[in-house]
């Protein structure tokens, strides 16, 4: 009975603990762009279901626009955190972490916060 009652126990943890990480990545599915994005320079980032992305960057410079979008990959990571990799042409591979206001923000404040301003990426794929 007693090893019924832990084999029921560890599953039950095991289970929790998959469902945990589940919602944690559905959280981050979606896009997430840093304030002032459309009208200045910024970073969007699309977080697709499968942990591929894409970034984009805008810059703006008097009237002109520029844009590049290059694939990532993307890992949740245990304490809120994402690891972001792959072809990031401004930045090496990065760990943003979710405060808790909902933003996305770099451990070392090097860029700005991404605010999540949607949770689908059909626009993108």
């Amino acid at each position: 009975m007693k090893n019924l009652f832990l084999l029921i126990f560890s599953l039950s943890l095991l289970v929790s603990c998959s469902t945990e990480e589940m919602d944690r990545q559905e959280d981050l599915v979606g896009v997430w762009e840093q304030k002032g994005f459309l009208e200045d320079s910024g970073h969007r980032l699309v977080l697709a279901q499968d942990h591929t992305g894409i970034h984009i960057y805008r810059e703006v410079h008097d009237n002109a626009v520029t844009s590049s979008a290059v694939a990532i990959y993307w890992e949740s990571m245990e304490g809120n955190k994402v690891r972001i990799s792959g072809g990031l042409d401004l930045f090496e591979d990065i760990i943003l972490t979710i405060n808790p206001e909902g933003q996305l923000v770099a451990e070392n404040q090097a860029i700005l916060p991404f605010e999540k301003i949607s949770n689908t990426t059909l626009d993108y794929y």
